[in-house]
């Protein structure tokens, strides 16, 4: 079941309205539509909110366009996490 933006931001709002608690998120979003069965798992809402804190867009075609590759490449950006460094893509 594929979501439409206004409802990806409700669930991230429901998510963040909740102590960062994905299961209560999807628990109050089903009954707000009604619905059984929730359209994702809390694992998938979590990381729907971490690519919405990286990314700052809930739009899917933002995500798309993105170009990452790690190695080779003209320009370089490096981030903290642990994760080593990045490089992007220039246009």
């Amino acid at each position: 079941m594929s979501l439409c933006l206004p409802d990806r931001a409700l669930l991230v709002k429901l998510f963040y309205q909740n102590d960062n608690s994905a299961i209560v998120a999807l628990r109050k979003f089903r009954t707000l539509k009604g619905l059984r069965k929730g359209p994702l798992t809390a694992k998938n809402l979590q990381l729907m909110v971490i690519k919405f804190e990286e990314l700052g867009s809930l739009n899917e075609s933002f995500r798309k366009r993105k170009k990452i590759c790690f190695c080779g490449s003209n320009r370089e950006s490096s981030t903290s996490g642990g994760r080593g460094q990045i490089i992007q893509r220039a246009g």
